[in-house]
Protein backbone atom coordinates (compact mmCIF):
# COMPACT_ATOMS: atom_id res chain seq x y z
CA UNK A 1 0.00 0.00 0.00
CA UNK A 2 1.64 3.37 -1.31
CA UNK A 3 2.59 6.05 1.36
CA UNK A 4 1.24 9.59 1.61
CA UNK A 5 2.79 12.38 2.69
CA UNK A 6 0.68 14.11 5.06
CA UNK A 7 -2.45 12.60 7.11
CA UNK A 8 -4.31 10.15 4.90
CA UNK A 9 -6.83 7.17 6.28
CA UNK A 10 -8.84 5.05 4.03
CA UNK A 11 -11.47 2.84 4.60
CA UNK A 12 -11.99 -1.06 3.18
CA UNK A 13 -15.54 -0.52 2.40
CA UNK A 14 -18.07 2.05 2.70
CA UNK A 15 -21.23 -0.46 2.77
CA UNK A 16 -21.88 -2.70 6.34
CA UNK A 17 -25.02 -4.63 5.96
CA UNK A 18 -26.90 -6.52 9.33
CA UNK A 19 -29.93 -8.90 8.74
CA UNK A 20 -31.18 -9.54 12.36
CA UNK A 21 -34.37 -11.64 13.66
CA UNK A 22 -36.24 -9.28 15.82
CA UNK A 23 -34.67 -8.35 19.00
CA UNK A 24 -31.47 -9.98 18.17
CA UNK A 25 -28.33 -8.62 17.28
CA UNK A 26 -25.93 -8.92 14.71
CA UNK A 27 -22.47 -7.17 13.71
CA UNK A 28 -20.55 -5.81 10.87
CA UNK A 29 -16.86 -4.60 10.63
CA UNK A 30 -15.53 -2.08 8.66
CA UNK A 31 -11.55 -1.20 8.85
CA UNK A 32 -9.65 2.17 8.49
CA UNK A 33 -5.68 2.28 7.42
CA UNK A 34 -3.66 5.15 8.04
CA UNK A 35 -1.64 5.56 4.73
CA UNK A 36 -0.32 9.04 5.38
CA UNK A 37 3.29 9.95 7.45
CA UNK A 38 0.79 11.76 10.36
CA UNK A 39 -0.91 10.33 13.40
CA UNK A 40 -4.72 11.41 13.42
CA UNK A 41 -7.11 11.40 15.73
CA UNK A 42 -10.62 10.12 15.05
CA UNK A 43 -14.35 10.04 16.73
CA UNK A 44 -17.08 8.13 15.21
CA UNK A 45 -20.57 10.24 14.26
CA UNK A 46 -23.65 9.63 13.19
CA UNK A 47 -25.08 12.06 10.34
CA UNK A 48 -28.07 13.81 11.18
CA UNK A 49 -30.36 14.21 8.24
CA UNK A 50 -34.20 14.97 7.34
CA UNK A 51 -35.87 11.98 5.45
CA UNK A 52 -38.69 13.69 3.68
CA UNK A 53 -40.16 10.89 2.32
CA UNK A 54 -43.10 10.04 4.84
CA UNK A 55 -43.69 6.62 5.04
CA UNK A 56 -39.79 6.29 6.15
CA UNK A 57 -40.41 8.93 9.10
CA UNK A 58 -38.04 8.31 11.88
CA UNK A 59 -39.58 7.54 14.99
CA UNK A 60 -36.05 8.16 17.10
CA UNK A 61 -35.24 4.79 18.01
CA UNK A 62 -31.83 3.73 18.44
CA UNK A 63 -31.07 0.73 16.26
CA UNK A 64 -26.90 1.01 14.93
CA UNK A 65 -24.24 1.38 17.66
CA UNK A 66 -20.65 2.36 17.70
CA UNK A 67 -18.89 1.80 21.01
CA UNK A 68 -16.16 3.58 19.98
CA UNK A 69 -14.36 6.63 22.12
CA UNK A 70 -12.41 9.29 20.39
CA UNK A 71 -8.70 7.75 19.60
CA UNK A 72 -5.39 7.90 17.25
CA UNK A 73 -4.22 5.87 14.97
CA UNK A 74 -0.75 5.85 13.92
CA UNK A 75 1.33 6.05 10.19
CA UNK A 76 1.07 2.15 9.03
CA UNK A 77 -1.27 1.37 11.05
CA UNK A 78 -5.07 -0.43 10.76
CA UNK A 79 -7.92 -0.64 13.04
CA UNK A 80 -10.98 -2.40 13.08
CA UNK A 81 -13.85 -1.20 13.87
CA UNK A 82 -17.84 -3.18 14.77
CA UNK A 83 -21.26 -1.74 14.23
CA UNK A 84 -23.79 -3.53 15.68
CA UNK A 85 -27.80 -3.57 14.54
CA UNK A 86 -30.63 -4.19 16.88
CA UNK A 87 -34.53 -3.66 16.60
CA UNK A 88 -37.47 -4.58 18.07
CA UNK A 89 -39.38 -3.35 15.19
CA UNK A 90 -39.71 -5.11 11.79
CA UNK A 91 -38.39 -3.62 9.00
CA UNK A 92 -35.37 -1.93 6.73
CA UNK A 93 -34.13 0.55 8.41
CA UNK A 94 -30.56 2.43 7.51
CA UNK A 95 -27.71 5.30 8.97
CA UNK A 96 -25.22 7.28 7.71
CA UNK A 97 -21.68 7.54 9.71
CA UNK A 98 -18.73 10.08 9.35
CA UNK A 99 -15.67 9.40 10.77
CA UNK A 100 -14.20 12.87 12.38
CA UNK A 101 -10.47 13.65 12.35
CA UNK A 102 -7.42 15.93 13.40
CA UNK A 103 -6.29 17.07 11.27
CA UNK A 104 -8.09 16.89 7.97
CA UNK A 105 -7.32 14.58 5.84
CA UNK A 106 -5.75 15.28 2.23
CA UNK A 107 -8.66 13.17 0.62
CA UNK A 108 -11.88 13.12 2.68
CA UNK A 109 -13.31 10.29 3.14
CA UNK A 110 -16.60 8.70 2.21
CA UNK A 111 -19.65 8.22 4.85
CA UNK A 112 -20.53 5.06 5.55
CA UNK A 113 -23.61 3.54 4.84
CA UNK A 114 -24.85 1.21 7.37
CA UNK A 115 -27.74 -1.15 6.70
CA UNK A 116 -30.25 -3.15 8.65
CA UNK A 117 -32.63 -5.29 8.21
CA UNK A 118 -35.24 -7.06 11.07
CA UNK A 119 -37.35 -9.96 10.05
CA UNK A 120 -40.03 -11.78 12.44
CA UNK A 121 -41.17 -15.75 11.95
CA UNK A 122 -44.09 -15.54 9.85
CA UNK A 123 -46.72 -16.94 12.79
CA UNK A 124 -49.70 -16.62 10.81
CA UNK A 125 -48.29 -19.21 7.97
CA UNK A 126 -50.29 -21.88 9.88
CA UNK A 127 -53.57 -19.90 10.27
CA UNK A 128 -54.03 -18.83 6.50
CA UNK A 129 -53.20 -22.53 5.39
CA UNK A 130 -56.40 -23.49 7.76
CA UNK A 131 -58.26 -20.59 5.84
CA UNK A 132 -57.84 -21.93 2.58
CA UNK A 133 -58.52 -25.36 3.24
CA UNK A 134 -61.71 -24.24 4.73
CA UNK A 135 -62.46 -21.59 2.22
CA UNK A 136 -61.96 -24.19 -0.87
CA UNK A 137 -64.44 -26.99 1.06
CA UNK A 138 -66.68 -24.30 1.85
CA UNK A 139 -66.97 -23.00 -1.84
CA UNK A 140 -66.93 -25.17 -5.27
CA UNK A 141 -64.71 -23.84 -7.57
CA UNK A 142 -67.68 -22.30 -9.89
CA UNK A 143 -69.04 -20.08 -6.68
CA UNK A 144 -65.37 -18.60 -5.85
CA UNK A 145 -64.83 -15.10 -6.51
CA UNK A 146 -62.85 -14.32 -10.03
CA UNK A 147 -59.88 -12.64 -10.04
CA UNK A 148 -61.45 -9.59 -11.67
CA UNK A 149 -63.82 -9.63 -8.45
CA UNK A 150 -60.98 -9.26 -5.82
CA UNK A 151 -59.28 -6.61 -7.53
CA UNK A 152 -62.06 -4.69 -8.78
CA UNK A 153 -62.89 -4.78 -4.64
CA UNK A 154 -59.54 -3.27 -4.27
CA UNK A 155 -59.49 -0.34 -6.41
CA UNK A 156 -62.65 0.63 -5.38
CA UNK A 157 -61.93 0.83 -1.38
CA UNK A 158 -61.75 4.44 -0.19
CA UNK A 159 -58.80 5.96 0.16
CA UNK A 160 -57.90 7.88 3.77
CA UNK A 161 -55.31 10.23 2.75
CA UNK A 162 -54.30 11.91 -0.46
CA UNK A 163 -50.74 10.78 -2.07
CA UNK A 164 -48.41 13.39 -1.19
CA UNK A 165 -45.87 11.64 -3.15
CA UNK A 166 -47.72 12.72 -6.44
CA UNK A 167 -46.68 16.45 -7.00
CA UNK A 168 -49.61 17.54 -8.14
CA UNK A 169 -51.43 16.16 -5.19
CA UNK A 170 -49.19 18.04 -2.82
CA UNK A 171 -49.91 21.25 -4.96
CA UNK A 172 -53.79 20.52 -4.44
CA UNK A 173 -53.34 19.81 -1.54
CA UNK A 174 -51.21 22.43 -0.18
CA UNK A 175 -52.81 25.33 -1.54
CA UNK A 176 -56.03 24.36 -0.45
CA UNK A 177 -54.79 24.36 3.15
CA UNK A 178 -53.15 27.86 3.29
CA UNK A 179 -55.49 29.21 0.45
CA UNK A 180 -56.53 32.06 2.73
CA UNK A 181 -52.57 32.94 3.16
CA UNK A 182 -52.19 33.80 -0.19
CA UNK A 183 -49.47 30.73 -0.52
CA UNK A 184 -48.09 29.04 -3.90
CA UNK A 185 -46.35 25.69 -4.21
CA UNK A 186 -43.25 25.16 -5.23
CA UNK A 187 -40.95 22.35 -5.25
CA UNK A 188 -37.62 24.63 -3.20
CA UNK A 189 -40.63 26.07 -0.46
CA UNK A 190 -42.15 22.73 -0.17
CA UNK A 191 -38.99 20.97 0.40
CA UNK A 192 -37.95 23.96 2.87
CA UNK A 193 -40.86 23.24 4.90
CA UNK A 194 -40.67 19.45 5.12
CA UNK A 195 -37.33 20.19 6.54
CA UNK A 196 -38.32 22.63 8.82
CA UNK A 197 -40.85 20.08 10.23
CA UNK A 198 -38.10 17.58 10.52
CA UNK A 199 -35.46 19.95 12.28
CA UNK A 200 -38.45 20.83 14.68
CA UNK A 201 -39.28 17.30 15.90
CA UNK A 202 -35.63 16.45 16.33
CA UNK A 203 -35.32 19.34 18.52
CA UNK A 204 -38.15 19.18 20.72
CA UNK A 205 -37.27 14.93 21.09
CA UNK A 206 -33.75 16.11 22.08
CA UNK A 207 -35.17 18.27 24.60
CA UNK A 208 -37.64 16.18 25.95
CA UNK A 209 -37.87 12.49 24.98
CA UNK A 210 -41.37 12.40 26.58
CA UNK A 211 -42.54 15.08 24.09
CA UNK A 212 -45.43 13.87 21.48
CA UNK A 213 -44.40 14.67 18.26
CA UNK A 214 -46.51 14.51 15.14
CA UNK A 215 -45.70 11.56 12.63
CA UNK A 216 -45.95 13.60 9.37
CA UNK A 217 -46.74 17.52 8.30
CA UNK A 218 -50.18 18.14 7.27
CA UNK A 219 -49.05 20.50 4.82
CA UNK A 220 -50.68 23.86 6.91
CA UNK A 221 -47.82 26.42 7.65
CA UNK A 222 -49.86 27.59 10.61
CA UNK A 223 -49.91 24.20 12.38
CA UNK A 224 -45.79 24.54 11.57
CA UNK A 225 -45.64 27.58 13.20
CA UNK A 226 -47.22 26.35 16.53
CA UNK A 227 -44.78 23.45 16.44
CA UNK A 228 -42.04 25.94 16.22
CA UNK A 229 -42.74 28.06 19.51
CA UNK A 230 -42.91 24.44 21.52
CA UNK A 231 -38.75 24.62 21.09
CA UNK A 232 -37.54 26.07 24.27
CA UNK A 233 -34.08 27.11 23.70
CA UNK A 234 -34.25 30.70 22.09
CA UNK A 235 -31.34 30.33 20.18
CA UNK A 236 -32.64 26.94 18.37
CA UNK A 237 -36.11 28.25 17.89
CA UNK A 238 -35.00 31.92 16.49
CA UNK A 239 -32.95 30.16 13.77
CA UNK A 240 -35.66 27.94 12.54
CA UNK A 241 -38.29 30.92 13.25
CA UNK A 242 -35.60 32.90 10.82
CA UNK A 243 -35.94 29.59 8.36
CA UNK A 244 -39.36 29.44 8.63
CA UNK A 245 -40.55 33.55 8.44
CA UNK A 246 -38.20 33.08 5.11
CA UNK A 247 -39.56 30.59 3.24
CA UNK A 248 -42.86 31.85 3.98
CA UNK A 249 -42.01 34.84 2.17
CA UNK A 250 -40.85 32.84 -0.92
CA UNK A 251 -43.94 31.14 -0.81
CA UNK A 252 -46.31 34.28 -1.17
CA UNK A 253 -44.48 34.87 -4.69
CA UNK A 254 -46.47 34.20 -7.85
CA UNK A 255 -44.21 31.86 -9.44
CA UNK A 256 -43.05 32.18 -12.73
CA UNK A 257 -44.77 29.64 -14.80
CA UNK A 258 -48.21 31.14 -13.58
CA UNK A 259 -47.28 34.93 -13.51
CA UNK A 260 -49.48 36.73 -16.13
CA UNK A 261 -46.48 37.76 -18.17
CA UNK A 262 -45.37 34.03 -18.38
CA UNK A 263 -48.05 33.00 -21.35
CA UNK A 264 -47.33 36.57 -23.29
CA UNK A 265 -43.85 35.55 -23.47
CA UNK A 266 -44.61 32.15 -24.23
CA UNK A 267 -46.62 33.45 -27.36
CA UNK A 268 -43.78 36.11 -27.81
CA UNK A 269 -41.28 33.70 -28.40
CA UNK A 270 -43.32 30.89 -30.17
CA UNK A 271 -44.39 33.62 -33.01
CA UNK A 272 -40.48 34.55 -32.98
CA UNK A 273 -39.64 31.05 -33.82
CA UNK A 274 -42.31 30.91 -36.25
CA UNK A 275 -41.16 33.98 -38.10
CA UNK A 276 -36.98 32.78 -38.09
CA UNK A 277 -38.48 29.83 -39.89
CA UNK A 278 -40.82 31.27 -42.60
CA UNK A 279 -37.86 34.06 -43.52
CA UNK A 280 -35.71 30.62 -43.64
CA UNK A 281 -37.57 28.99 -45.78
CA UNK A 282 -38.25 31.73 -48.33
CA UNK A 283 -34.65 32.82 -48.56
CA UNK A 284 -33.29 28.92 -48.92
CA UNK A 285 -36.32 28.67 -51.69
CA UNK A 286 -35.34 31.96 -53.50
CA UNK A 287 -31.68 30.84 -54.10
CA UNK A 288 -32.47 27.04 -54.49
CA UNK A 289 -30.99 26.00 -51.03
CA UNK A 290 -32.39 22.44 -49.69
CA UNK A 291 -34.62 23.22 -46.70
CA UNK A 292 -33.64 22.01 -43.23
CA UNK A 293 -35.82 19.39 -42.15
CA UNK A 294 -35.48 20.10 -38.29
CA UNK A 295 -36.20 24.01 -39.11
CA UNK A 296 -39.84 22.89 -40.12
CA UNK A 297 -42.33 24.33 -37.54
CA UNK A 298 -45.21 22.40 -36.34
CA UNK A 299 -48.32 24.42 -35.73
CA UNK A 300 -49.99 24.56 -32.11
CA UNK A 301 -53.08 23.92 -33.39
CA UNK A 302 -51.85 20.22 -35.33
CA UNK A 303 -53.31 17.18 -34.17
CA UNK A 304 -51.40 13.86 -33.07
CA UNK A 305 -52.42 12.37 -36.23
CA UNK A 306 -50.63 15.31 -37.98
CA UNK A 307 -47.89 15.36 -36.18
CA UNK A 308 -46.53 11.47 -36.30
CA UNK A 309 -47.56 12.23 -40.15
CA UNK A 310 -44.79 15.27 -40.36
CA UNK A 311 -42.45 13.50 -38.49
Amino acid sequence: MSKVSGPQLTFDKTYLFMNAELDQIKQDIIVIHNVGSSTVTYEWKQVQRGDHVRSKKSDFAQRFFCHYPRSMVKPGESKAFTFSFKSDKVGMFNEEWELLTEPKLIQPLSLISLNGIATQEDQLAAQRDGFWKGFNQDYPAEEQPSQDMLEGFVRNQPVDKPNLEDPYVLCQVFEKCNRHLGLYYTKATLETFFEIFDDVCFVLKSENPETQVPTEWDTCVESLQALIQKVHNKYTHQDIYDRFVKTLSQAKKTPNDRALSHRVFQKSIASFIGEVVDCDVKTRTAIDLPLLESWQFVPEDWTEEQIKAHQ
